[in-house]
């Protein structure tokens, strides 16, 4: 979920999430003081846990890891100087400041001169430049370009962010800001890669109020395809429900549920290499 929801679950049903409940471990076990310390893993019923959000008004999201190439630009408007690469401090701490949560796993740029060159020739425009001769270079559909703009102790963020070919552009002002103490740099850092991952959690966002019925066939014969699509449709966050319609020796037809739009369905199933001919009512993977 995205972090703006958090706050939603403070006053949490405690009764209500231990029948959500699917296993749970305990390890570390250790007494300090005669006090007993230990570390819980617990595991939910998927489904449970995301209608139990969907009645708190929360969309939940596929928690997907995604590559993302991230070129930070930094200018200084006191001086018109461009910084990259190594000598901006923001590429240089980028990937120290980490959490185990974060699905994004940033690509940073190559210490490449072209690519200084080009933001040079494009600077008074810098705002409106789309980048391209850099990003063509990528091959990457998933962006973020963000640049720096330091004025006095004031610093702008202007951040250009493409996930699945959707652009949008997200503004940040922070305000009296001392350049030279580095926990400054860290906070900053640390709240755009809050706001970076919320993108992406929208951007995957599963709404359990759009539930679509679908109809895929595949050929009875065979056996491990269909294994292999039963286990990707039980570990999938897109699928509400599924079972099996019919079987003959030719073929098996699976009827799913599934919440979202067909497209990210499509994408979903081609991205574990199958086989997909959607063009009729029927779905057929061979």
């Amino acid at each position: 979920m995205i972090s703006e929801n958090l706050k939603k679950i403070n006053n949490y049903d405690l009764e209500a999430i231990r029948t959500m409940i699917k296993s749970f471990s305990i390890t570390n076990e250790e007494f300090i003081d005669n006090k007993y310390h230990a570390k819980f893993n617990v595991f939910f019923e998927k489904k449970k846990l995301i209608n139990y959000f969907h009645k708190l008004n929360i969309i939940t999201s596929a928690p997907i890891d995604k590559n993302v190439f991230f070129l930070p630009i930094l200018i200084n408007l006191n001086n018109n100087e461009i910084k990259m690469f190594s000598e901006n401090k923001f590429y240089a701490e980028w990937e120290k400041i980490q959490d185990n949560s974060y699905l994004i796993r940033y690509i940073l740029s190559d210490e490449d001169l072209d690519d200084y060159n080009y933001i040079k020739q494009n600077f008074q425009d810098i705002e409106s430049y789309d980048f391209k001769e850099i990003l063509n270079k990528y091959d990457n559909e998933n962006y973020i370009v963000s640049v720096f703009l330091i004025n006095d102790n004031n610093l702008d963020i202007l951040s250009k962010i493409s996930f699945n070919n959707n652009i949008s552009i997200h503004k940040s002002k922070f305000e009296n800001i001392d350049f030279k103490i580095q926990e400054n740099f860290n906070k900053i850092i640390l709240d755009l890669k809050k706001t970076y991952e919320d993108k992406w959690k929208v951007e995957n966002q599963i709404n359990l109020s759009i539930k679509l019925p679908l109809k895929i066939s595949i050929i009875t014969k065979n056996i491990d395809l269909i294994k292999n699509f039963e286990d990707d449709l039980k570990s999938s966050d897109l699928i509400y429900d599924y079972n099996i319609e019919s079987m003959s020796k030719n073929k098996t037809l699976f009827k799913i549920i599934y919440n979202g739009n067909p497209d990210r369905l499509i994408k979903n199933l081609k991205g574990k290499n199958y086989n997909l001919d959607f063009s009729g009512e029927t779905w057929i993977i061979r």
